[in-house]
This record gives structure tokens, sequence and C-alpha cells, in this order.
């Protein structure tokens, strides 16, 4: 089986490494541009051969994979959207690696919002390619259970992990013909993540705002406000002590706890984008917090 692989992530690297392992011969085709995953290109194996591009409508690249004759176009975790002609170059079909539930999650970082809503499982989706973003037909699901204290970061290696299995069962499918064609419902494609999605707000409840830090991290950090300084929420944990004044700020055993809509948050490790990483105690001595001050939204 031939196929014309698109990605630049350490999924990307991970799903390549389980195909070889089936035999496959792959083209992988990598962005110019996307210098530091050059590293990815470091393949030793005969039945790969790495093609580094400038644009993905350059001719040359059609011609490329036009040679190469592939059977499938696999595209594994990569933030452009493949051209149609490109498309129709697949000897079966274009498929996408999709790291989150699909209809519901459709984004460039489903990692995000599925943490941030709150969800208890989530779904490796692989579907094909058509000219608008997550939209293809279904070929292969993949459910799995998230940790509670799950965040963008547990994500990703989450499902890098699960990759050589995911590759395994769809290879199988593929050489056997047997590949889903479950057609997806419409749903409104996810914002990216801009700063605002970042920021905290204390009306919410406890759970939420919990979910968000943990959406956050590492990649970007819940934001919110002291006095004038900008701060980064790091962990948290919701209480089941109730809370009023959303915001304001309640000292207990030199704890630092946060009020939100409905509980207590107790703040449990916090960055000030100058002085540096506290535990919420020590930050609460250090800047010598006092009870009924609050933390706002930027």
């Amino acid at each position: 089986m031939k196929l014309a692989v698109f990605g630049y992530s350490i999924i990307t690297k991970t799903c390549i490494d389980t195909l070889l392992k089936l035999n496959c011969r792959i083209l992988f085709l990598l962005l110019e541009e996307k210098k530091e995953y050059k590293f990815l290109s470091s393949f030793k194996n005969s039945n790969i051969e790495t093609y580094i591009y400038k644009n993905i409508n350059d001719r040359s690249l059609s011609v490329k994979i036009s040679d190469f004759n592939p059977d499938y176009i696999f595209s594994i975790i990569f933030g452009y959207k493949v051209p149609e002609h490109i498309i129709n170059l697949a000897g079966k079909a274009a498929i996408n690696f999709h790291p989150g539930p699909l209809p519901g999650y459709r984004s460039a970082n489903p990692y995000f919002w599925v943490i941030r809503n709150g969800e208890r499982s989530s779904v490796v989706t692989i579907h094909k390619l058509t000219n608008e973003w997550d939209m293809g037909n279904i070929v292969y699901k993949k459910v799995f259970a998230l940790n509670k204290y799950e965040t963008i970061g547990s994500y990703n290696t989450r499902v890098n992990l699960m990759s050589p299995v995911i590759i395994e069962e769809l290879y199988s499918l593929m050489i056997n013909d047997k590949l889903g064609d479950e057609p997806q419902s419409k749903s409104r494609y996810l914002p990216q993540i801009k700063p605002s999605n970042t920021y905290i707000n204390w009306n919410q409840p406890a759970s939420s705002i919990e979910s968000l830090v943990r959406a956050c991290n590492p990649i970007h950090f819940a934001v919110c406000q002291f006095k004038r300084m900008l701060l980064e929420i790091i962990e948290v944990e919701p209480t089941n002590i109730p809370s009023s004044n959303p915001g304001c700020i309640v000292i207990k055993d030199n704890n630092l706890f946060v009020s939100s809509s409905d509980f207590l948050v107790m703040i449990n490790i916090i960055r000030s984008t100058r002085e540096g990483v506290f535990s919420g105690k020590r930050f609460t001595e250090f800047v010598k917090i006092k009870n009924g001050d609050f933390f706002y939204s930027p």
C-alpha cells in the first residue's frame, strides 16, 4: 500500500513509524516553513521518501504526488486545507486524522475545546478530506476516556500513545476495503483560540473554571488579574464550600481561595509573569493578599 502523508507533529511521526512497520510505502510531504519539524524527515527506512515543498498549491507538489500514485493521501495533524486537486490524486481515498469528536468538535484545536467543555471522554476521528474543514464522511472512530485531571498537554500525549493501535486498526480496514462511510451532520466550526478564550470569568461555576485551567495547561495558561499584576493560573481545585461575590478572595488556613458563581476555587499553582511561579499559599504571603481583595478578568 502506498500513502502520501501530510503533517508535522510528533503524532505524524508516530503514525508514519507504524505504517512503515506495516510495510507501507510512504511519500512524506513536509512543508519547508516548518523547519523546526525537520527532525520528522529523519526516517531510516527505504520505504519512505521525504519531499519538502514551499506551498501546498505548488504545481511541483501535485506532480510529485501524481508520480507517486498513492492509494491513500493522509493528513495527520496538518494545519492547512488540502486542495481538491490534490485530494483527487488519491487512488482510493484522501483522509484526515482528527484528534477529537466529529461533528461536535470541528476545530484546529479540538484538544482545548474538549477539555474546556468538561468532557469525560473523547474520540480520534478519521474522516474523508473534502473542500470543507473536518466535514467529510467518517471512516473510523476510536473512543477513549479522559482523566479528570486531563490537560491539553496530556491529551496530546495520550493521542500520540494511542496512535500505533489506531493506525493498525485503520490499516486493517484499508487493506480489506472496509473503511466506514458515515455522513456527518452540519455543525459550526469552533474558533481559533484567542487570548480572550483564556481569560477566567469568576462569574462561572467552579467546575467550569477548573476545566478552563486544565484546557490551557501547558500551552496558553488561564489568565486573570490582581491589581496591576497579570497572573497565569496553572492548577486549581474546586471545593464544595459555597461562595458569593465572584472574584472575591478568601484566605483560609493561609490557603488562597477565589469565589466563583457557586463554590470557592482553591488556587494551587500560580505564575506571575514577572515574579515567577508560586503555590497559592506562598503567593498569598508574597504579595500580602487579604480577605476581600479581588481577582479580575483582564
